[in-house]
């Protein structure tokens, strides 16, 4: 694997690498392990960019494409179970899985 970008965010925990393979990885700085891979770029991925608050990157790839990734895990997390929760009403047995990403739902007697 080729890369053609490196940068670290800005609290030196994470490595953003664009490859020739059209893609952008994500790296953990102490262990070295693969975090995520972000596919979107249709060419090389040549330059990298994180947000001052570390929670988005921009990419530009030869494709003539500027892209924007969200990497707020909170905020993905909060949109993700916002979509799922007529499914967690049917199945709460799998509520859990969305804990303090919804509102507390109401009980019968009105409470929290």
């Amino acid at each position: 694997m080729e890369f053609c970008s490196l940068i670290f965010s800005p609290d030196g925990k994470t490595i953003a690498s664009g490859s020739e393979d059209k893609t952008i990885k994500l790296w953990d700085v102490e262990t070295g392990e693969l975090l995520q891979t972000l596919q979107g770029h249709q060419a090389r991925v040549e330059s990298l960019i994180f947000s001052p608050d570390g929670k988005t990157i921009s990419s530009v790839g030869w494709d003539s494409t500027i892209k924007l990734w969200v990497w707020d895990f909170d905020l993905l997390m909060t949109q993700g179970c916002d979509w799922l929760k007529a499914y967690l009403i049917t199945h709460p047995e799998q509520r859990p899985l969305c804990q303090g990403y919804l509102p507390a739902t109401s009980t019968a007697s009105g409470q929290k």
